[in-house]
């Protein structure tokens, strides 16, 4: 019976949640481990997989180092983290581990000499195809000097800013002997084989060497029971609202209050990180919620932009108005843009009057709705239950 060992970064409910739901995808012909930080039994439900403890900087600290700018890992982080993962490998003894945001295993597998494959998203490899210009974040030095001014300096630094951010991991590669990497991208897709979680239609790859494969959308919703609530929703006029773990919870009052003005019925999940309270028969609140389920009875979704949302929204044929923050964010909504599936806009310079705008554009009768379903049908046809379990054993 071969022995696979995920390895899920704890930086964002996504990041665990995906390594959870394709453990779950394999037959009972695999044994299964999953390592990760705690505080993250949401995700699991009723996962055979063994569990076992992992080290993480945390999503509190990881957002912070993004929000300012800054590397997201610290040498001492990422060497840290190479000998945990090298003590974990030789306890566990795997036939092949598979890493979710886990860029120590670009060294760790390679010194254990296991098989090694990578979640990420497409839109990350140093080979995509770009639909428009490089977006910029909504850090903190935007928000200070401007997106007008900070737009032309921050797209002639990102080649540097990249180099800068995966240097710490390539002083960790020097220190076991190992060729450095030539910035953050390659850091994300170094494995070999990286597990595109989209579809080529939607995020194409073009050239490259490394080898990868298009799994399809990770689309996981936490395994519970509905709220109490849910049954006085009316799905024609409702709209599912989600803040994740990585999303700006300061914008949820402007975004309910543009929604319920345009006569909307929302559906909010807070990930437990905002207390917005709930308004009879107008907001409906919860700290989880089943996101595919929530999706499929809304009008539209609103989230932060990320993949996890926005693509359980876009596998139930509904569009996505993504408020945004991070590169990875804007990244996303950049794609679903292109294809007409979804509205992206900056989480610091909302308006009232750009969410109204918005908001408009999302109705039933327009474009994005249309869209939405175009993608859903392309989704359909990459499923990661049919697809991964292949992938993975062709590299064993």
């Amino acid at each position: 019976m071969p022995k696979v060992l995920f390895f899920a970064e704890g930086v964002s409910l996504a990041h665990v949640a995906r390594p959870v739901a394709l453990a779950q995808s394999l037959g009972p012909e695999w044994e299964t481990h999953l390592a990760s930080p705690d505080g993250f039994d949401v995700c699991f439900g009723d996962s055979r997989a063994v569990r076992h403890k992992l080290s993480c900087i945390g999503s509190k600290v990881f957002m912070a180092r993004l929000d300012a700018g800054s590397p997201a890992y610290r040498h001492s982080e990422l060497a840290q983290y190479v000998e945990e993962d090298l003590q974990l490998i030789e306890r566990v003894k795997p036939d092949v581990v598979v890493g979710d945001f886990r860029l120590s295993l670009s060294v760790a597998a390679r010194v254990s000499r296991i098989p090694y494959a990578a979640i990420c998203n497409a839109q990350w490899s140093p080979h995509a195809k770009a639909p428009g210009r490089i977006p910029v974040p909504d850090i903190a030095a935007v928000r200070f000097f401007g997106e007008r001014v900070s737009t032309p300096i921050f797209r002639w630094a990102f080649p540097l800013a990249l180099r800068l951010h995966g240097r710490a991991l390539n002083q960790v590669r020097r220190t076991y002997g190992l060729t450095p990497l030539e910035d953050l991208r390659d850091a994300y897709t170094d494995a070999d084989l990286a597990l595109f979680a989209d579809t080529p239609s939607l995020v194409p790859v073009v050239g490259g060497a490394r080898p990868h494969v298009y799994i399809g959308p990770i689309v996981w919703s936490p395994s519970m029971a509905n709220p109490p609530w849910w049954d006085e929703i009316a799905s024609a006029d409702s709209v599912y609202v989600s803040v994740g773990s990585t999303g700006n919870t300061a914008a949820l009052p402007l975004i309910l209050g543009a929604l319920e003005e345009a006569g909307y019925t929302t559906m909010v999940a807070t990930a437990g990180r905002s207390s917005i309270s709930a308004i009879p028969g107008r907001r409906y609140v919860a700290p989880y919620l089943s996101g595919e389920a929530a999706a499929r009875r809304a009008r539209f979704v609103v989230c932060n932009g990320g993949t996890a949302t926005a693509y359980q929204a876009l596998s139930c044929a509904k569009g996505v108005l993504g408020v945004c923050s991070n590169m990875d964010q804007f990244l996303t909504m950049q794609y679903v843009q292109a294809v007409g599936a979804g509205i992206g806009l900056r989480a610091s310079a909302l308006t009232p009057e750009k969410l109204t705008e918005a908001i408009g554009r999302m109705g039933p009768a327009g474009a994005v709705t249309a869209a939405g379903k175009r993608l859903g049908d392309d989704f359909s046809k990459h499923r990661y239950g049919e697809l991964f379990p292949p992938a993975l054993a062709s590299i064993l």
